[in-house]
């Protein structure tokens, strides 16, 4: 396959074991998920107290990266319909 994928890892050590649960219902809501406009999640494996999410990469980046960009700048009210629709 010529498809990349991502490895996000999310440590739980100093988390209650509550939000550690709440993070794998999450995982198993992300699995159900097939739509264009979300990164396609592949598989999730819990590793010592680290919950690891295989996922598509995304060559663009993710939101988090789009948002740093714009250093404390607001986006547009077009931007955001784009983004969110």
């Amino acid at each position: 396959m010529d498809q990349l994928y991502v490895i996000k890892e999310i440590d739980t050590a100093k988390w209650p074991k509550e939000i550690a649960l709440e993070q794998m219902m999450e995982i198993e809501l992300l699995a159900e998920l097939d739509s264009p406009f979300i990164v396609g999640y592949l598989d999730a494996f819990i590793e010592d107290t680290k919950i690891n999410i295989i996922m598509e990469y995304c060559h663009l980046g993710d939101l988090q990266s789009y948002i740093k960009k714009q250093n404390n700048k607001l986006f547009s009210e077009n931007f955001i319909w784009k983004l969110f629709i």
